[in-house]
């Protein structure tokens, strides 16, 4: 069956991506899930990709590298990858983040480069990565029903 969304907008004509179980949608400046419909998410995302649990948003925003997390909370990637991980990437600008591996492990990303050229970057999520991530998600949960 072939399911319509009315769109009222041009960038909102462009899908990038959907995730593993069909729940979201993502385009230009948009998602789509199957709980809340369309939403507009100009004003607080460029979305890239979905994350694997098919309900964070990754990508950019004001020229620095962001999630949107299930709670509608952004996270700065480079200040989450600090506290929670104790990764840095000194002189570098993360500007967007493009995918995650399927176990979260992994994240990639474009941004600037010390020298002031547009570069890759890859981190790689030191173990325990699930009972770090459940602690993030744990925290963003609790801080949305206070």
């Amino acid at each position: 069956m072939l399911r319509s969304v009315p769109v009222s907008q041009a960038n909102l004509a462009h899908s990038y991506e959907v995730s593993g179980d069909g729940r979201m949608v993502i385009g230009f400046d948009w998602r789509w899930t199957s709980t809340n419909g369309l939403q507009d998410l100009s004003s607080i995302i460029r979305p890239r990709s979905i994350a694997p649990d098919s309900a964070t948003v990754l990508g950019a925003f004001g020229g620095r590298a962001i999630l949107l997390d299930p709670s509608g909370e952004v996270h700065d990637v480079a200040e989450l990858l600090s506290q929670q991980f104790g990764l840095t990437f000194p002189g570098w600008q993360l500007t967007d983040i493009v995918g995650m591996s399927d176990d979260g492990t992994v994240w990639a990303g474009n941004g600037i480069n010390p020298q002031g050229f547009p570069e890759g970057w890859v981190a790689v999520i030191p173990e325990p990565t699930s009972s770090s991530l459940m602690a993030l998600a744990a925290s963003a949960w609790i801080r949305r029903r206070r």
